[in-house]
């Protein structure tokens, strides 16, 4: 069983490392178009430029 469930959190792992990839590829082509995105800002739908939320991620992550 704990071979399974080891598995189960590699997967797991491996499935949100490329959705964060893929993430970040898009913020980056927007953010080359100056583009926006809709996100969701405390509950309701709101239209964000793509350098901005480039820049704030480039933040965080440099942050820690």
């Amino acid at each position: 069983m704990e071979a399974k469930s080891r598995l189960s959190d590699q997967l797991s792992e491996r499935i949100l490392s490329g959705i964060r990839k893929a993430v970040k590829q898009l913020v980056e082509r927007r953010a080359a178009e100056n583009g926006t995105l809709v996100v969701v800002v405390d509950g309701k739908p709101s239209e964000v430029p793509a350098k901005k939320l480039l820049q704030q991620s480039h933040n965080l992550i440099h942050r820690q």
